[in-house]
């Protein structure tokens, strides 16, 4: 698993282990983190770490980072390349929480942890609906020249549901399949259209639009493959390719028949 020296103790808090908001799973990946941090100080274990350790998707990992960081748990940060809007790494920090010597029971938030949780979770809102807008900017689709209350608002939805990284994923598989000749997919999203739930489903990296958005013959390996979009009959109604395919042979054999 990526090489990773890993420490034989976990650490899971009371604070954490009481959390109603926190599912069981996110719970177990926190003490993940803590023993990783013990190296270094920091995480730095990709997704694929995680996802082959717990034999989940990369999506449900990521809703438990999300959990964890939007409960003020973590804090997670974001290297690029430098010159560009693409990620380098990913580093993982665990928020100061400490525990109250000899306690034994639940630890309640009070008001004043309330608080500095909601004002961290509100900056973090506003650097990732920057972060995504300056990395839609970096596809060269549509220059916008501000963020504006639709966008603003169509990000702020999709957060609630996914991560900022893949809301990263959705913008970079949108732009592939927009810019390059070997996808059937041609319409011009804005930010504000590409952030619409349906839109994320169809873009989200567990949907595989790039291979669903292939042009039949086309696919990443340069094999043969065949996407799903469907032909149109005279009459308006739709038939898949292999429908078509068959209803043809049908026709020829019954010409054949007729001579």
């Amino acid at each position: 698993m990526e090489g990773i020296k890993r420490s034989y103790y976990a650490i899971i808090p009371a604070t954490i282990r009481y959390d109603k908001n926190i599912t069981a799973n996110a719970k177990l990946l926190y003490g993940e983190i803590t023993a990783l941090c013990n190296e270094k100080g920091f995480c730095w274990a990709r997704d694929s770490y995680f996802t082959e350790l717990y034999g989940v998707s990369r999506s449900t990992i990521q809703r438990w980072f999300n959990q964890l960081e939007k409960n003020g748990y973590i804090r997670r940060e974001v290297k690029y390349h430098e010159g560009t809007r693409n990620i380098e790494h990913r580093y993982t920090y665990l928020c100061d929480n400490p525990i109250p010597k000899n306690e034994t029971t639940p630890i309640p938030k009070n008001e004043t942890d309330n608080n500095t949780v909601n004002n961290n979770t509100v900056n973090n809102t506003k650097e990732y609906i920057r972060d995504l807008f300056d990395h839609y900017l970096s596809k060269n689709i549509i220059q916008h020249q501000k963020i504006t209350s639709s966008m603003r608002s169509a990000i702020n939805a999709r957060l609630k549901d996914y991560t900022y990284e893949q809301l990263i994923q959705v913008i970079d598989n949108y732009a592939v399949v927009y810019s390059s000749d070997k996808y059937w997919f041609t319409q011009k999203y804005s930010l504000a259209d590409l952030m619409r739930d349906k839109d994320v489903r169809k873009f989200i990296d567990d949907a595989e639009p790039l291979k669903n958005f292939a042009k039949r013959g086309v696919n990443n390996d340069g094999g043969f493959y065949q996407h799903r979009a469907s032909n149109t009959r005279g009459n308006g109604k739709s038939t898949s390719y292999e429908q078509a395919k068959q209803e043809l042979a049908a026709a020829e054999q019954a010409f054949r028949g007729g001579m």
